[in-house]
């Protein structure tokens, strides 16, 4: 059986995601990305180019060493292969490993952010338990970056979560049980 983490998606989290692996955290880049991402999903350019450059943005704040974007990563869990991608993992400088998942969708308020949470921090155990398979260590964190929220200014748009053993272990049981995550 094979599950699939975060499998989906819109046109604009396509354009956007695609314009975040190829733009420098400087923006350098946008435009040209901006113009080849919109135009083949579809969707509105300027939406896609203030999403990325808010993300842009927060990870030339955040992001310290060694980064990978878009890493796939594939691991059993139980009898379940799991795969997904993450959008952006780094090493800082003390060797621990950090995650990061560009959300697109339209929540943007901290209420909406608060519900959504309820589902991604399952995505995060399980991506922390692929991640320790796979590189051999569990990441310090998993981030989640609501572009639209952090595009528009508002607080709460960025959200962490620690891999605990518990959340880990809450996801190994939910691939296993349904062979998928949210």
């Amino acid at each position: 059986f094979v599950a699939r983490v975060g499998a989906g998606g819109t046109s604009l989290g396509r354009a956007v995601h695609s314009v975040m692996e190829r733009i420098g955290w400087d923006g350098s880049g946008l435009a040209e990305a901006v113009a080849l991402h919109a135009a083949a999903e579809g969707t509105d350019p300027d939406t896609v180019a203030a999403l990325a450059r808010a993300g842009a943005e927060w990870a030339a704040r955040t992001v310290a060493g060694r980064e990978v974007r878009e890493m796939f990563l594939s691991a059993m869990i139980g009898d379940t292969l799991t795969e997904g991608f993450v959008d952006l993992l780094w090493r800082d400088a003390d060797g621990e490993f950090h995650l990061a998942d560009w959300k697109t969708d339209r929540k943007s308020t901290p209420a909406e952010i608060d519900r959504a949470m309820e589902d991604y921090r399952i995505q995060a155990g399980a991506y922390a338990a692929m991640c320790e398979r796979t590189l051999g260590k569990r990441p310090k964190t998993m981030t989640f970056v609501f572009l639209r929220a952090l595009a528009e200014g508002r607080e709460g748009a960025v959200r962490s979560v620690e891999p605990t053993d518990d959340l880990v272990a809450e996801a190994e049981r939910g691939i296993q049980s349904s062979g998928r995550t949210r």
